[in-house]
């Protein structure tokens, strides 16, 4: 399942820092059940495509942001504590952050679960609540397809209440950009 996706984390991994912002766009589509894609508070677990559409379907109703990341992406690793600044300054207002791991694009030694626990253990190390999920398909065209990725990580986009994306920043941010972006997502700006 694994060898498909190497061709795919070579693009990745080259994508990961490079500078560009891409302009506001789309709609998620949908897709599963919204009762399948209910999280424990800090849940970290491995999610298909359509258990994405089915996680983005459940949060409407809400404004979030949605983080593209890898434990081995060190902008990725940079920007999450301000990040998880922003996710802490908003939840009152109901915004939350969710995350999506590629960590499962680079092949590993280990087992798919293996991976998911290190992930889960990398965000409890430093104490971050994210809910998140690690992307395991054997491709990145779906995913890239439905959100009009460019494929390489950091991306964060802004959702508002009706599952539109009013925002997405490529790159690493820090915590003005990504307050601005939750302000959009929770129909503030």
């Amino acid at each position: 399942m694994r060898a498909a996706a190497a061709a795919a984390a070579l693009a990745v991994v080259l994508g990961c820092g490079a500078s560009s912002e891409g302009d506001p766009a789309g709609e998620t589509g949908g897709g599963g059940s919204a009762e399948d894609a209910a999280f424990e508070p800090g849940e970290v677990r491995a999610a298909t495509l359509a258990d994405v559409k089915a996680e983005l379907e459940a949060r409407r109703g809400t404004g979030f942001l949605l983080n593209f990341w890898a434990i081995w992406c060190a902008p990725c690793v940079a920007e999450l504590p301000e990040l998880h600044e922003c996710k802490e300054a908003f939840e009152d207002a109901g915004g939350d952050v969710l995350l999506i791991s590629y960590d499962l694009m680079i092949p590993i030694e280990g087992t798919p679960e293996a991976e998911v626990e290190r992930v889960a253990e990398f965000l409890e190390g430093r104490e971050f609540t994210f809910d998140s999920l690690v992307f395991d398909e054997d491709g990145y065209d779906g995913i890239n397809d439905l959100l009009d990725l460019p494929g390489g990580v950091p991306v964060t986009l802004a959702f508002n209440a009706e599952g539109e994306i009013v925002d997405r920043h490529v790159n690493q941010a820090g915590r003005e950009r990504f307050d601005e972006m939750m302000r959009k997502a929770l129909g503030e700006e």
